[in-house]
């Protein structure tokens, strides 16, 4: 499962808006909304955009272009958060030139910052630590303590996906040192979650429980129930990776409960599935099968593929130790559809958002922009699950555009060449040399339409062949594979003779090979290579 690195100070918020109508001035109810959009900003969009549009529309009634660039900071962060990565790498090229023409660097290394989050999100690590090193240079010309804290902090957050834990540790402590100078516990409290994350994944459980102790303190003092969610849940898999089930269920289990009293659905996944896991290893196949299926509804209704993938590969497992078997393959089937949609992923959100762009750039109003985000979420969910039905839906609708095509180019001849005798017979008894004339355009027109018949009929021959080919590549050879190893792996056991065994791993080896086979022939059918080849 995944630790949280996290989220929302309600507590904050509602005294942020009670400030907010005293009387103060304009400049400062701009800079309170922008406050009260970055507690929102990593879980409730549609407040992030409702704040973000009271400061924007505030700042220019006083042309306040400082707080303009600060508020679409929060609204691109929020976009990256949604994965909507086209969007907020727009958002964000926009602010650098306004920041630049303004000469407002503060604004510049933020936003920088965020194209270096995006870029890590994409896997681009080299692109995205040049980001935040620009960002981070930015920031100690202008001595800006805070944006240097998130510089550090996000270039630890590259060097822990690269597994490179020492120089994650040796950034997340530089951005810890400034936090504990300025004294932001909020900081504070996410810098020692990091720390323990680290060491979490190093396997030193005492650093990371005293991390998560350190982090766990500040946040109870700061009311912040969201980050209490998370660190319980962190305290749990430590625990389960101990082998202290006993703790491990009583901090996922807190976990559990208060998002459940937070209301915050889109989390709830994660200690359910901490839970299943510890069930899992220890044996209690009902009870894990029972929290497996909580988390993978959960995962389903949030679209969380990566939670989907790891509840299917335990219900799998689960299903086979309770005997059914049936069950243990459907499992199996899921969790490899899965991961192949999260190798899948980057390729298919690239289409989804060239598809929006047009529409994006049409919608600069803030309002419309999150109807339109949570329709572009949406869209991207459906497409993430249906890729396949898409492929084959644009093929038949672009050969079904090609027929209509050809049909009224053909009914238009048809038409110009009937028009043609009338005229020629009228002009018969007159012009015998028009008529010759007109007879030789018909036998030409005869020799083209007879042409264009049998290359009309060649193109559709090769797209029907090109279209049956995609078909059963994506869809007759690929099913039967990954149904071949399900079965392998629920065959899989020590008790089987170790002829039969070798066997069967022999078999397996084929099968993979043969799979990883048809996966580059599907690579190679949606990158469009054959189609545009012929």
């Amino acid at each position: 499962m995944t630790n949280f690195l996290l989220a929302q100070n309600q507590t904050k918020i509602d005294s942020l808006l009670e400030i907010v109508k005293t009387n103060i001035s304009t400049n400062a109810q701009v800079d309170i909304y922008i406050e009260i959009v970055k507690e929102y900003k990593n879980s409730d969009s549609t407040n992030t955009i409702k704040y973000a549009n009271k400061a924007i529309d505030l700042a220019n009634q006083i042309d306040d272009e400082e707080g303009i660039i600060n508020a679409w900071v929060e609204v691109a962060w929020m976009n990256l958060r949604l994965s909507h990565y086209f969007e907020a790498e727009q958002i964000c090229k926009e602010l650098i030139k306004k920041a630049e023409k303004v000469d407002y660097q503060t604004g510049e290394a933020a936003v920088l910052n965020i194209l270096g989050i995006l870029n890590k999100h994409k896997g681009n690590y080299e692109i995205a630590l040049d980001y935040h090193f620009q960002s981070l240079k930015i920031s100690e010309k202008i001595r800006n303590k805070k944006e240097m804290t998130y510089a550090y902090h996000n270039i630890g957050n590259i060097y822990i996906d690269q597994e490179n834990y020492k120089k994650a540790l040796e950034y997340n402590f530089k951005s810890l040192e400034i936090k504990e100078e300025m004294r932001d516990k909020r900081g504070m409290a996410n810098s020692y979650n990091n720390i323990g994350v680290i060491y979490d994944r190093q396997g030193n459980y005492e650093a990371a429980l005293d991390y998560y102790h350190r982090s766990l303190d500040l946040r109870e003092a700061l009311g912040d129930k969201y980050g209490l969610g998370s660190i319980y849940n962190n305290f749990g898999m430590v625990y389960k990776n101990q082998g202290n089930y006993e703790k491990a269920l009583e901090y996922s289990f807190k976990s559990l409960h208060v998002f459940e009293e937070i209301g915050a659905h889109v989390y709830l996944s994660y200690p359910t599935l901490t839970i299943a896991e510890i069930y899992l290893e220890q044996e209690e196949w009902g009870l894990a099968k029972d929290y497996l299926n909580q988390g993978l509804q959960l995962s389903i209704e949030t679209n969380n593929i990566e939670n989907i993938k790891n509840a299917a590969e335990g219900l799998s497992d689960a299903e086979k130790a309770l005997g059914n078997y049936k069950a243990a393959y459907e499992a199996h089937v899921l969790f490899k559809e899965m991961a192949d949609s999260l190798k899948n992923e980057e390729m298919i959100l690239q289409i989804v958002q060239n598809e929006n762009e047009y529409e994006f750039e049409q919608k600069k109003d803030s309002i419309q922009f999150v109807n339109t985000a949570e329709k572009f979420a949406l869209e991207k969910n459906i497409e993430k699950r249906r890729f396949v039905q898409i492929a084959t839906s644009i093929s038949l609708g672009l050969l079904g555009l090609s027929l209509l095509i050809l049909f009224l180019f053909l009914r238009s001849k048809l038409k110009s060449n009937k028009l043609l005798t009338e005229k020629s017979q009228e002009l018969e008894s007159m012009n015998i040399e028009v008529l010759q004339q007109a007879e030789e355009i018909k036998i030409l027109n005869k020799a083209l339409e007879q042409n264009l018949d049998k290359t009309t009929n060649t193109l559709l021959y090769k797209n029907k062949k090109l279209s049956e080919y995609a078909f059963m590549n994506s869809h007759e050879l690929r099913s039967p594979i990954v149904r071949l190893l399900g079965l392998i792996s629920i065959l899989e056991t020590d008790h089987i003779d170790k002829d039969v065994q070798f066997i069967l791993q022999s078999i397996q080896i084929n099968v993979q090979e043969l799979d990883e086979i048809t996966r580059k022939m599907n690579i190679i059918l949606e990158e469009g290579s054959l189609l545009k080849e012929d």
